[in-house]
């Protein structure tokens, strides 16, 4: 999605999360929740001088940006939602519970499942 944006006239910014991609150091900055994510990416914004600015999450970012959005509706132009569990339909805890394989089927490699092995396990070799 940022390569299409940018390439029509957005300027467009993709942070590591604290704790994800590159970065390191990060546990005396940020809480490891959900409120650690919305101050993560407020001072981020904030850093660049964003003072009104559009917001897309995508997968747990979904999240992340209902949080942001929330938490400061006054900053967000627009934002979009993708893939997200944003647990307004079915409890995370319900949908972690139930195991959608068919009966005798291996355990999916590449399902997340919340834990740092699984999301090293989808990263791409």
């Amino acid at each position: 999605m940022a390569p299409f944006l940018g390439a029509n006239g957005f300027r467009v910014f993709c942070p590591d999360q604290p704790g994800f991609g590159l970065t390191e150091g990060y546990e005396d900055a940020y809480l490891p929740n959900d409120a650690g994510h919305v101050d993560f990416l407020h001072e981020f914004t904030t850093a660049l001088c964003l003072s009104r600015f559009h917001l897309a999450g995508n997968s747990m970012g979904s999240a992340n940006t209902v949080n942001y959005v929330t938490a400061h509706p006054d900053r967000v132009i627009s934002f979009a939602l993708i893939a997200g569990p944003i647990g307004d339909l079915v409890p995370r805890e319900t949908v972690a519970a139930h195991d959608y394989r068919p009966r005798g089927a291996k355990p999916n490699p590449w399902q997340f499942d919340g834990t740092a092995d699984s999301m090293r396990r989808r990263q791409p070799r």
